[in-house]
């Protein structure tokens, strides 16, 4: 072998140390930082899920009790033309059960299979 291959050789070898050491420091790295992350995310999803549900299950009974209220009221005074606009809002306001259904279906996720929630973020994660 020449001089020049043989430092190529040198210069090679201790490059793919270097490569090494770091990969360990960063493997130990992760391995201490990934389940810290996972409780992070898991505690994050569980306030966020909530926040969502509580929002939206006080919001719906606000919108919707008063409006069948007034559409009671207009019903039995036979006054369809006033009871129009709160039928309208009240069917609207059935909206807001969808986020108030996705929301406990989330929480209930966290709180009885953290780990398929976990998943489920690294599955989004890798794509």
């Amino acid at each position: 072998m020449s001089e020049i291959d043989e430092q190529l050789k040198q210069k090679l070898l201790s490059y793919l140390d270097g490569i090494e050491s770091k990969t360990s420091e960063v493997g130990g790295f992760l391995q201490s930082e990934i389940p810290i992350y996972c409780q992070e995310y898991l505690s994050w999803h569980f306030w966020s899920s909530f926040i969502g549900f509580v929002s939206f299950a006080i919001l719906w009974p606000v919108i919707a009790i008063p409006c069948a209220w007034f559409l009671r009221k207009c019903i039995k005074e036979n006054e369809p033309d006033k009871a129009f606009p709160f039928a309208v809002v009240l069917f609207f306001s059935l909206i807001f059960t969808v986020p108030v259904t996705i929301n406990l279906i989330e929480l209930i996720k966290v709180v009885t299979a953290p780990r398929v929630v976990v998943v489920e973020h690294l599955k989004g994660l890798t794509k």
